[in-house]
């Protein structure tokens, strides 16, 4: 629920907050759109220019549902409107401040 994460994300800020700046967190949803024997991918220019593809997705806002967060950036990165059957699942891994894009 909502109300699940935002009190996981604030116990895990708790944990982090003696580190410093030493870590980054950022909460992001990416989706899987099928539709039959096909997937959408989003592509990524790199620094130096070349092109990485990935799903659609990113940033989970504050306060904001992970399932709201999924529908409103695959609509911003590709123009469809999408309705989300389910979560597949939940990772998390801590990334150096340094390698943070923000």
């Amino acid at each position: 629920s909502h109300d699940e994460l935002s009190r996981a994300i604030a116990r895990r800020e708790q944990l982090l907050q003696p580190l410093g700046s030493a870590v980054s967190l950022r909460v992001a949803a990416y989706a899987i759109c099928r539709e039959s024997d096909h997937v959408l991918l989003a592509a990524t220019i790199e620094p130096d220019g070349g092109r990485t593809w990935t799903l659609p997705g990113g940033r989970v806002e504050h306060g904001e549902d992970p399932m709201a967060a999924v529908i409103r950036e695959v609509e911003e990165e590709s123009g469809l409107h999408v309705d989300v059957d389910r979560i597949l699942g939940v990772d998390s891994r801590f990334i150096p401040a340094s390698e943070s894009s923000g």
